[in-house]
């Protein structure tokens, strides 16, 4: 939609929609980032808006697929969404039902060099995650090995002085970021690029393991990296020891697409954690899986089921998209669940 030929047809779109419907809308319901494309829609027209939340939506557009009415733990891992906090969302653990939400967990916050612009060079990404995990003598030797060029320095700065950094818990910039240290070393051509790099890596390895090809090993081995959760709600998930294990890895010259295939069993493993101490705090025995991320048949297969294995019941996508293709039918339920207070 940043587009204006893409802005044009939607309005042409949703002109055609109304004629054959013969409706007009009294409410629109929309993203609650302030920066999105339709903040321009919505001043146009003299109606009752509604705003609702972008990983909120993604989990219950995976409820109503599964008509799903109580209420369950939500992971939600995408790119970025906006949420409550005004930062950047993207991994999160959500206590949710079609009408609200709270915040149960999530990625622990990195900074964004450039603000959403950095979605393209997943560098920066990388040098902001080095920058949070390593120590300050340790720094150094690691951006020289793994970025160069005066342009790594200049975002190093930009770090440090907290300039345009907003802070992102998500998924996805962490996936570009990890990339970034396994040699993706360019500029991204569209989305989910860097991402999908980390994935084929980790696949690539999992082929080579032959016979041993399937999830139960990947569930069960010793291929996974360390974390922390903190003590309280919302339960913060730290990877800065994932990050030093990595690039020892690497110092050691392992295989990047073992270090892929840890990468995503770290992931799946700390995911199944956080759900157990929700289950325990909250008493909610079933998870739902959205967003973008989700699209990563590792990640979603492995996660689907440790949580099996670990007693929860799984829903996710068969027919509605995980990703944002999908996220309208989540806020349309919101919203009218919304508009009955009115």
């Amino acid at each position: 939609m940043e587009g204006e030929e893409n802005y044009l047809r939607f309005n042409i779109v949703l002109k055609h929609m109304k004629n054959i419907f013969r409706v007009e809308p009294s409410t629109i319901i929309h993203d609650m980032h302030p920066n999105y494309w339709s903040k321009n829609y919505l001043d146009k027209n003299k109606v009752k808006t509604l705003g609702v939340y972008h990983h909120h939506s993604h989990i219950v557009s995976c409820m109503v697929e599964n008509k799903e009415n109580d209420k369950v733990i939500g992971i939600a891992f995408d790119g970025v969404g906006y949420g409550e906090d005004g930062n950047l969302w993207g991994g999160e653990f959500l206590i949710c039902d079609k009408k609200n939400f709270i915040r149960g967990a999530h990625l622990k916050y990195i900074p964004l060099p450039g603000g959403d612009g950095a979605v393209k060079f997943p560098w920066r990404i990388g040098l902001s995650i080095l920058l949070g995990a390593l120590k300050k003598e340790e720094i150094e030797e690691a951006v020289c090995r793994y970025f160069h060029g005066m342009e790594s320095r200049i975002i190093i700065n930009i770090l440090r002085k907290n300039f345009n950094c907003p802070l992102t818990s998500s998924m996805g910039r962490l996936f570009d970021g990890i990339a970034s240290l396994l040699d993706f070393n360019k500029d991204v051509s569209y989305e989910g690029e860097a991402a999908m790099y980390v994935e084929s890596l980790a696949e690539s390895f999992i082929d080579s393991l032959k016979d041993t090809r399937n999830y139960d090993y990947i569930k069960r081995c010793e291929n996974r990296y360390q974390w922390e959760i903190g003590d309280c709600l919302p339960y913060i998930i730290n990877i800065n020891n994932m990050i030093r294990d990595i690039i020892k890895d690497l110092d050691n010259n392992i295989d990047k697409g073992c270090v892929a295939f840890k990468f995503h069993n770290t992931i799946i493993d700390f995911s199944n954690e956080i759900c157990i101490k929700l289950r325990e705090e909250y008493s909610i025995n079933k998870v739902a899986l959205s967003g973008g991320v989700f699209q990563n048949s590792i990640l979603l297969e492995g996660i689907e089921m440790t949580l099996k294995e670990s007693g929860f019941q799984v829903i996710t996508h068969r027919l509605i998209p995980c990703n944002d293709g999908g996220l309208s039918i989540g806020q349309v339920v919101i919203g009218n669940e919304l508009c009955k207070e009115y």
